[in-house]
């Protein structure tokens, strides 16, 4: 089996600046919005559909899980082998499906074919607000790489950042068992804060 931790040494190496596009998180994410429905009527329009509160599809949970285990496969893994990341990960988008609102924060689980979206909505301060939203799909146009990673830096757009990230985990698959999905996949991350106070 793969360590993390050599993982991380190829990943290091794969890091690429401009590879991808920002146009590769949807727009929703990177505008500004008073209330999350503003938001959710966005990604709607783009195609995402909202699976119903405490519910979570495999293919939605098989896909999220990757957006987690990227943000140690980029940074630190913590000596855990990817197996042991994955196990744990699966867990944090379970407890997602069971997450309720409070008038601060709110969150929601969408998919479309091939794809899956956690947004997060949440006050920061009383005059600032902040979405965030994790992404992934399924991605054939990439192609498979010897590289088990490539990702993007992190760039800035107005109120914020974005950074995407292609896993080739065929290469990963040959080293865990049953592990969700096949690559490549597109991982999409972004967080915007902007001046604003929640609708009412």
């Amino acid at each position: 089996m793969w360590r993390a931790a050599s993982l991380a040494a190829v990943f290091g190496l794969a890091l690429t600046g401009g590879a991808f596009a920002v146009g590769d998180v949807p727009p929703a994410c990177l505008t500004p919005a008073t209330d999350l429905d503003m938001t959710l009527s966005g990604l709607e329009r783009d195609g995402w559909i909202a699976v119903p509160d405490g519910t979570l599809t495999p293919e939605v949970r098989d896909l999220l899980v990757w957006s987690y285990v990227s943000d140690y496969l980029i940074g630190d893994t913590g000596g855990e082998d990817v197996q042991r990341l994955l196990s744990l990960q699966l867990g944090t988008v379970d407890a997602l499906a069971r997450k309720r609102d409070i008038p601060g924060s709110k969150a929601r689980l969408l998919q479309q074919d091939g794809g899956a979206l956690a947004v997060f909505w949440r006050v920061a301060t009383p005059e600032t607000l902040e979405i965030q939203c994790r992404a992934v799909r399924l991605s054939p146009e990439y192609p498979a790489s010897a590289d088990l990673m490539d990702a993007g830096a992190v760039q800035a757009v107005p109120d914020g950042t974005v950074q995407t990230i292609v896993l080739n985990l065929d290469g990963i698959d040959a080293s865990i068992d049953d592990a969700p999905v096949g690559g490549p996949l597109l991982v999409g991350h972004s967080l915007i804060r902007f001046a604003g106070v929640p609708a009412l």
